[in-house]
């Protein structure tokens, strides 16, 4: 149990700062798509890698995924492999000129807050946690 719920927070402290997509484009290339123009908040990314030192976290669950409900709110997801699915839901704004998304999340009773910044439907994070360096990779689905 203390393993699982480790992991759970490490998860959540990654996820936190990663969050923030919304279809993003780079600067010079515009997005026209009819989903750029009518929602373009919505949007649901997958974890594809995440290793803590040598250790693919990902064996350890069946999916993780962060959906972007609205404008203003979104739901981190997870299936643990045998275990049942988890759904966390947060709060998150987006600066539009310098794409970076500001998102807090509540998670097993922990308050956590980060920014990070989407490029080509894609992001990473890379942290030292308890020695080990954890990266996680989400793209969008």
């Amino acid at each position: 149990m203390k393993g699982k719920l480790l992991l759970t927070a490490a998860i959540a402290a990654l996820l936190i700062p990663c969050l923030p997509a919304c279809n993003a484009v780079t600067p010079d290339q515009p997005d026209y798509s009819l989903k750029s123009l009518s929602r373009p908040y919505i949007a649901q990314y997958e974890c594809k890698e995440a290793r803590l030192g040598g250790e693919n976290l990902l064996k350890s669950f069946e999916y993780i995924k962060i959906i972007f409900l609205n404008a203003e709110e979104f739901e981190l997801t997870y299936k643990p492999v045998g275990g049942e699915k988890k759904i966390y839901g947060g709060n998150y704004s987006v600066d539009p000129v310098s794409r970076e998304l500001e998102a807090d999340i509540t998670i097993l009773g922990h308050r956590l807050k980060g920014k990070t910044k989407v490029e080509n439907g894609k992001f990473s994070i890379q942290k030292t946690l308890g020695g080990k360096e954890l990266y996680v990779l989400f793209e969008s689905k």
